[in-house]
């Protein structure tokens, strides 16, 4: 019946969110690994660069224009970290808003599930007490068919009696 499609309706509803939430969760997993992963290549690239930093400071103490090439180099490479922690900030901020959503999302469509759920019961009460109506009616119907019946078999009878009276009066009165 159309309860029963909706209901099917409903567990496929279920389903795909289910699914979708999966999807989802794996995709935040991955790209919190590849976050991870980004960090690790840029800390050690940053370490690199500082103890690269570090032998050509000391091995060209003497050259102080070098030294200031290198020094400028080593605040761009610092800018570009910083750009970069701030965009993964940007990033994570992002994911929290998004998953956010996503709860707020399946919380409201868990509330509609369980209002679906109440009108669903409701329905098959209503549906209950409208059969036992219906039966009890039923039952009604099928005791008044019996007296009908028997009425008509009393009036059967009577009308029976009656033609005979008629015919006995007929009798007599012809016989006067």
């Amino acid at each position: 019946t159309s309860l029963n499609q909706e209901l099917d309706v409903c567990r496929k509803k279920i389903e795909d969110i289910e699914r979708e939430k999966i999807d989802t969760e794996n995709r935040r997993d991955e790209l919190n690994k590849k976050i991870s992963h980004t960090r690790e290549v840029e800390i050690k690239q940053a370490r690199k660069e500082c103890e690269s930093l570090a032998k050509q400071i000391t091995s060209l103490n003497q050259e102080l224009e070098v030294l200031r090439k290198k020094e400028l180099a080593s605040d761009q490479t610092s800018k570009q970290i910083q750009d970069l922690i701030t965009v993964n900030k940007n990033a994570k901020r992002n994911l929290m808003v998004e998953k956010k959503i996503i709860e707020d999302e399946v919380k409201l469509q868990v509330e509609q599930i369980q209002s679906l759920l109440t009108e669903k019961e409701k329905l098959e009460h209503d549906a209950e007490f409208t059969n036992q109506q219906y039966y009890t009616a039923l039952e009604e119907l099928k005791l008044q068919e019996l007296q009908v019946k028997e009425l008509q078999k009393k009036v059967v009878e009577d009308q029976s009696k009656l033609k005979h009276k008629q015919n006995l009066y007929e009798t007599v009165r012809s016989d006067r």
